[in-house]
């Protein structure tokens, strides 16, 4: 002979009416929800904190311009001022290219459901949403990081040489007599 245990339905349950069933019948408890999944941005906000170099004025298009001289190459290859305003405008595309991919990401996460069954409890909620975050924030730096390799392997595979020849030095040794 087998036990059944009654079935009780609670309409509007309360989060501590929860709370108490699930500390007294957590095995036998079952609450399934009648909303099965809720986009993140409507319960989760976030900050995101970019590196201050990023809103400096190092990065900006003045500064830049400022940087730039029609004569650079006429300055030796190691002298900075040669190649003052490209490394600077490199610096502000890599910014650009981490804040627009941070950005999609944080669209991304808003708009992912986030999808349950059953009624769960704050930390089980919390745990979740928290795993969910950390994906994209791994997947934000990995893209990012795979981004760049590409661009190493392109540079180094097709040796790209800049117009100042500052990333390049050909040493010639010319021995003479024969």
């Amino acid at each position: 002979m087998t036990s059944h245990s009654p079935i009780i339905s609670i309409r509007n349950i309360s989060s501590a009416t929860f709370i108490r069933l699930h500390r007294e019948y957590k095995d036998t408890l079952s609450c399934p929800c009648s909303t099965m999944s809720i986009p993140l941005k409507n319960f989760v906000s976030h900050t995101i904190n970019y590196h201050p170099l990023c809103s400096s004025h190092f990065v900006s298009q003045q500064w830049i311009e400022a940087l730039y001289l029609k004569d650079a190459s006429t300055y030796g290859t190691g002298d900075f001022r040669s190649t003052a305003s490209s490394q600077f405008q490199l610096l502000a595309s890599l910014c650009s290219i981490s804040q627009d991919t941070v950005s999609q990401k944080r669209m991304d996460l808003d708009n992912n459901e986030f999808v349950f069954s059953d009624l769960l409890l704050e930390n089980q909620v919390k745990y979740k949403v928290n795993a969910t975050i950390e994906f994209f924030k791994k997947n934000s730096s990995t893209g990012i990081i795979s981004f760049l390799n590409y661009l190493r392997t392109n540079m180094q595979t097709n040796f790209l040489v800049s117009a100042l020849n500052t990333n390049f030095l050909f040493i010639v040794d010319i021995k003479g007599g024969k």
